[in-house]
């Protein structure tokens, strides 16, 4: 398993504001295992849970969906 790096500021401002499901991420428990282009891949420090961070919120990924099935 990929050991995972700790998160730069941006990085760390993009998991406090990431909300999965009721409450937001605490980012001092969180490593970075891959910074993708539109995704960010995170490893828990202590439970070793690994989840998938949107990059640019949800109403981006909304648009590209729309933008798609336009074409």
């Amino acid at each position: 398993m990929k050991h995972g790096i700790k998160p730069t500021v941006a990085q760390r401002k993009l998991i406090a504001g990431y909300k999965p499901k009721s409450e937001y991420l605490n980012p001092e428990n969180w490593l970075v295992i891959k910074n993708l282009p539109k995704e960010l891949i995170l490893r828990h420090r202590i439970t070793r849970n690994i989840i998938h961070v949107p990059k640019g919120g949800v109403k981006d990924a909304e648009h590209t969906l729309k933008d798609s099935e336009q074409n």
